[in-house]
């Protein structure tokens, strides 16, 4: 996850759903949760999704004034909104100003021996948000059920492919032969640390735990809550 800002005020579309009991997803509500969640899965930080949901952060469980409420509209994926359910609430909010989504939460991905995501608390004291945040999230990248746990591989597998390309940008740039190569490198990767790119909170990290890239490429992270 990582820090979004909703845009206020609420779209007009979800007016009319209030008031005729309708489905939320009115068609410039949807297309303004795509504009400010950068067209992601707020969970899992696919980018383009084609299992498009619009997920309630609070279970509404039926309270109209919770299904209505444009703060709770998220968009999401279908895995990780099913993986979410109504178990894991409450976890860390990342439309909140100040959220934990970032500083409290360190994301690491290996490859070996199979491509796993994994989470850890950077926080003295565990609040049950962050417990909930993480088991969330390991929950969506790990699996919870035989069905849930191949959709959870395949995703590891698109965020494998994906920081693969990251890494060789990486290496390129430091490889460079001379500065207007590396320029147009240093770009590119610019381009893969801004929120607008996938998987980015696991790009973020990968330049934050190496502090000649933290130092070159701080200025790009202005968007995260950093833990120096």
């Amino acid at each position: 996850m990582v820090p979004v800002k909703r845009t206020f005020p609420e779209p007009p579309g979800l007016q009319q759903a209030r008031e005729n009991n309708l489905d939320c997803g009115q068609d410039n509500v949807l297309q303004q949760l795509q504009s400010d969640f950068r067209n992601k899965c707020y969970l899992c930080e696919q980018l383009a999704i084609t299992s498009l949901e619009i997920e309630h952060f609070q279970p509404h469980k039926g309270d109209l004034e919770l299904k209505y409420d444009w703060n709770n509209l998220f968009f999401a994926c279908r895995h990780c909104n099913s993986t979410k359910g109504e178990k894991y609430y409450p976890f860390l909010n990342c439309t909140e100003q100040n959220s934990e989504v970032t500083k409290g939460i360190k994301y690491e991905f290996v490859d070996f021996p199979k491509p796993t995501a994994l989470f850890e608390s950077l926080l003295k004291s565990n609040t049950l948000e962050i417990k909930n945040t993480l088991d969330l999230l390991n929950g969506i990248h790990n699996g919870t059920t035989s069905r849930k746990t191949i959709e959870a591989a395949n995703l590891c597998s698109h965020i494998s492919a994906d920081l693969k390309k990251f890494r060789e940008y990486l290496i390129d740039y430091n490889k460079a032969r001379d500065k207007d190569e590396q320029a147009k490198i240093k770009e590119r990767i610019k381009e893969e640390l801004q929120p607008t790119s996938s998987f980015t909170a696991f790009k973020a990290w990968i330049v934050l735990e190496n502090n000649k890239l933290k130092n070159e490429f701080y200025d790009c992270l202005d968007w995260l809550i950093i833990v120096d």
